[in-house]
């Protein structure tokens, strides 16, 4: 049975609670369906009771009760509604989808989708995988919704349109053709070429406004150069001006080198702000090693980045770059004088 996103995020706070050894009443999980942000009447719980006995099998103990208020749980504590079995077909599908993600089974991000497909063909009995994995991820972040939408628009290559709203300016409506999806400091950003400008923009999914995606059938899709598109998101840290021209003052492309403390060392080895970074150790007493970036964008990102490493970095070139990190150090103690 089809069911919308605001309905299964009902389900699964309810499935919960009738998992619960002492059970609830109905106020109590109108409550906790409140404190979740849902907010129904009792009708509605017991619809859903309804749907599921009737659709998932579940079984509810018959007369539960703390002094005269009737309470809720399942019979069985351990049973979910989300521990359906998989029919044989399904369990077919899942299996062709996990043989073909096998090819890609070095890339992290493959690897626990691979396992979490194998474990719905494969377990016996109900487990919760997702208590033992947890990514990075802000749930009340704007705009995460439209994750779904906007993919399928990069996916089957058609242009749309929606409302944009910059944090300091008016919304105006966007006509682009979508591209990528590109993830930064637990925020998305969709690439897309802007089709007045004829350029390629960044917008961060936050600020287009919900419900305004359209699809525009009449504009003729036009496919990226992805080779420009790959280099000019390999070189830099975060998104920020990744499209301007290498020569942009405000976001220049330059050679960076840094002295970085022994202590230091090991992360940026083990987390390389580049792929093509280059370590070398200097003969000196303190151990220190100076971090080649070559070709990197200097943006606010990568700023951020270098003075978050505190005291164990000191920027060598270019000049420009060290004196605009000495400047926010600068302004940084005047808020501490």
């Amino acid at each position: 049975m089809p069911v919308d996103k605001q309905v299964i995020q009902r389900y699964k706070i309810l499935d919960k609670c009738f998992r619960s050894a002492e059970g609830m009443t109905y106020l109590e999980l109108l409550d906790t369906l409140e404190d979740n942000g849902i907010k129904v009447d009792k009708r509605t719980i017991q619809n859903d009771m309804v749907v599921f006995g009737c659709e998932y099998g579940a079984v509810f103990e018959p007369e539960l009760k703390r002094g005269r208020e009737r309470l809720f749980r399942y019979s069985d504590t351990n049973q979910s509604i989300f521990a359906k079995r998989l029919s044989e077909e399904e369990k077919g599908i899942i299996s062709r989808i996990v043989e073909k993600l096998r090819v890609h089974d070095d890339i992290p991000h493959y690897q626990w989708m691979i396992y979490i497909l194998d474990g719905l063909v494969n377990l016996e009995d109900y487990e919760d995988i997702g208590r033992h994995i947890e990514f990075q991820n802000n749930l009340l972040l704007a705009g995460s919704d439209l994750f779904s939408t906007l993919m399928e628009a990069c996916m089957n290559k058609y242009a749309i349109s929606f409302s944009y709203k910059p944090y300091k300016a008016p919304a105006v409506i966007k006509f682009v053709f979508p591209y990528l999806l590109k993830q930064y400091n637990d925020r998305w950003f969709l690439i897309a070429k802007d089709y007045e400008a004829q350029k390629l923009f960044i917008y961060a999914l936050d600020r287009v406004v919900e419900d305004t995606i359209k699809k525009v059938p009449a504009m003729e899709y036009e496919e990226p150069d992805w080779k420009y598109l790959d280099n000019s998101l390999s070189n830099l840290v975060g998104i920020s001006g990744a499209f301007n021209d290498e020569n942009d003052e405000r976001t220049p492309i330059a050679d960076v080198r840094i002295r970085v403390s022994r202590s230091r060392i090991p992360y940026i080895e083990t987390k390389p702000i580049l792929q093509w970074q280059e370590i070398e150790n200097e003969d000196n007493e303190a151990g220190t090693s100076i971090l080649s970036l070559p070709g990197i964008r200097i943006n606010k990102e990568l700023e951020s980045l270098i003075l978050s490493f505190g005291p164990d970095v000191e920027v060598i070139e270019p000049v420009s770059l060290r004196e605009r990190i000495k400047a926010k150090l600068g302004y940084t103690i005047k808020h501490y004088d």
